[in-house]
C-alpha cells in the first residue's frame, strides 16, 4: 500500500498508527484502544511445542550422487593434472 491518492494516504497513516497500538500498547494493557482494528474470527489457539534448545540435532543418511565435477579455474582448456 501506498500513500499516492488521498484515501491511501489516510490509510497509511491509519494502518501504520494502529499497527503500533496493537504490537506495543496492547501488549502491556490488553485493554488499550486497537484504533480501527476488530478481531473478525476467533479460534482454537495453535498448540506450540515445548522446546527449550538442548537437543537440538540433524539425522539422516548420506546421498551418493553420480556427478563428475568441472574444474571451473581452468579457462583455456586444457586439462589440469595435480598428482598429490
Amino acid at each position: 500500500m501506498a500513500r499516492c491518492t488521498a484515501v491511501t494516504t489516510e490509510m497509511c497513516d491509519g494502518v501504520l498508527e494502529d499497527t503500533c497500538k496493537l504490537i506495543i500498547d496492547r501488549k502491556y494493557n490488553r485493554v488499550n484502544d486497537t484504533g480501527r482494528f476488530e478481531l473478525i474470527h476467533k479460534g482454537l489457539p495453535v498448540p506450540v511445542p515445548i522446546y527449550i534448545g538442548i537437543d537440538l540435532r540433524i539425522e539422516g543418511k548420506t546421498c551418493k550422487t553420480n556427478r563428475t565435477h568441472n574444474n571451473n579455474s581452468n579457462t583455456n582448456g586444457t586439462h589440469n593434472n595435480n598428482n598429490n
